[in-house]
């Protein structure tokens, strides 16, 4: 036990000091404060708490040790759905490499990408998993790693992972909000505490959070218990002349073996038997990005910003921004999947012609309202505007401008005239400029249809 006398012009520490009660600082009289030692303030490990602080990759057991060291009640519980947003990230990015490995062009995996994981959320992630895989097994992918798919079956397609009751929020025939309870599997019931308790900062006193994290953690190990295949899958990161693994709570140099020339500044996973899986640009070197603190393992994706920087966070609270050669090449992978062959001029009917303008159209709407900037089904109506935009038909001017105030409803209006103008039966594009990787509108139109 440690005894700390508080007053300021003492601070007196007394590492194992035994006094009779009322204890009293033998320098200024005042009383002593009882504080555990490190020894008894920290639980002992569970065999399972152990073999993930050990065995499970860097990502992943830095910020579950830092769980459960953690005292504060309300931080736990940060650190908890930390360490489940990296769980779902890990299994996430190497999804992203499985597809970017192959030669498979997906407009499916690539509108997932863009709408899920430019800026994720939790959900997102999840999302983006489950569809992801689905699409990469529909195409019959050869996987490198297929435990990753097979890992993320077990813990969350299976009938049987659905084990855990989840309160649902819903609202009930008289308008207000009601709570239902349904059978969710891990991810889910994390997802939906991560939600409903820590989503929007709600205020947790001492006792609430600790019973909530008697509740979860459990739930977080058991998810952990079914990602082990993660245990057999080297993270290695190189650097200069050095190899490091990153699995467990540091990173460790591999001794023996240096990295080959082509292997300079990667990240990548390996199997014992050669089976190998690179991973940049989603898990990159510290040095490779601004801001970041150099002596992080590794740092790990977190969004794609507009297309003009990529940020990274690693797993010690680290973080920094790339707009450079990680950026561009990351973009490269993303023009590369994208590519389509021309379509000739004769190929263009006017069914191709409607369908690609609307399968645009879609996924343009489908961000806004991700993004809440369009809220389905609802509109206030603009009828001056409405006018000007539908007279502007038949009008000899090629071009008309729409100005208003930031936040005065413009991106509304432009949504609810794409409806209008469909409704008509004239061919339409609603284009996010912000979205355009080039000034030439052209360009853009070639590369839509």
């Amino acid at each position: 036990m440690n005894y700390v006398c508080l007053t300021s012009d003492c601070a007196l520490h007394l590492n194992g000091a035994s006094f009779p009660a009322p204890m009293a600082c033998p320098v200024c009289q005042a009383p002593l404060s009882a504080q555990p030692s490190a020894d008894e303030a920290l639980p002992l490990r569970t065999d399972f708490e152990q073999r993930v602080l050990d065995r499970y990759p860097y990502v992943i057991a830095l910020p579950y040790r830092n769980m459960l060291e953690e005292q504060d009640g309300r931080g736990r519980l940060d650190l908890l759905a930390y360490t489940l947003q990296n769980a779902l990230k890990y299994m996430g990015l190497l999804v992203v490499g499985e597809y970017h490995a192959s030669d498979l062009r997906l407009p499916r995996l690539n509108e997932l990408f863009k709408h899920n994981l430019y800026q994720p959320s939790f959900g997102n992630w999840n999302q983006f998993l489950r569809e992801g895989i689905t699409a990469l097994e529909k195409e019959g992918h050869n996987w490198v790693l297929p435990e990753v798919k097979e890992g993320y079956a077990a813990v969350e397609m299976a009938k049987k992972c659905k084990k855990y009751p989840v309160e649902t929020a819903y609202t009930d025939e008289d308008g207000q909000m009601a709570y239902r309870t349904v059978q969710g599997t891990a991810i889910g019931t994390l997802i939906n505490f991560r939600n409903r308790y820590l989503g929007h900062g709600t205020p947790l006193n001492k006792t609430k959070a600790e019973a909530l994290y008697s509740q979860f953690k459990p739930i977080l190990d058991d998810l952990l218990e079914g990602l082990a295949f993660s245990e057999s899958l080297t993270m290695v990161r190189a650097e200069r002349k050095e190899l490091y693994r990153l699995m467990g709570c540091s990173p460790e140099p591999i001794l023996g073996r240096s990295p080959e020339k082509e292997d300079q500044s990667k990240v990548w996973v390996e199997q014992k038997d050669g089976r190998r899986l690179d991973i940049m640009p989603f898990f990159i070197l510290p040095g490779q990005v601004a801001g970041a603190d150099p002596d992080s393992g590794v740092l790990v994706y977190e969004q794609f910003t507009g297309g003009k920087r990529i940020v990274f966070h690693g797993p010690d609270n680290s973080h920094g921004e790339s707009a450079g050669e990680v950026l561009e090449r990351l973009k490269s992978m993303i023009r590369l999947k994208e590519e389509e062959a021309p379509i000739p001029a004769e190929a263009m009917t006017e069914l191709v012609f409607s369908q690609r303008l609307s399968h645009w159209n879609e996924a343009v709407m489908a961000e806004l309202h991700r993004e809440r900037k369009v809220i389905p089904h609802l509109y206030q109506p603009r009828a001056e505007a409405e006018q000007e935009l539908k007279g502007w038909i038949g009008a000899q001017a090629p071009l008309l401008v729409v100005a208003a105030e930031a936040g005065s409803g413009k991106t509304n209006l432009l949504a609810e005239m794409l409806h209008q103008y469909h409704e008509l039966g004239l061919p339409s594009l609603l284009i996010r400029a912000a979205r355009m990787e080039s000034p030439d509108i052209e360009e853009i139109l070639r590369e839509v249809l």
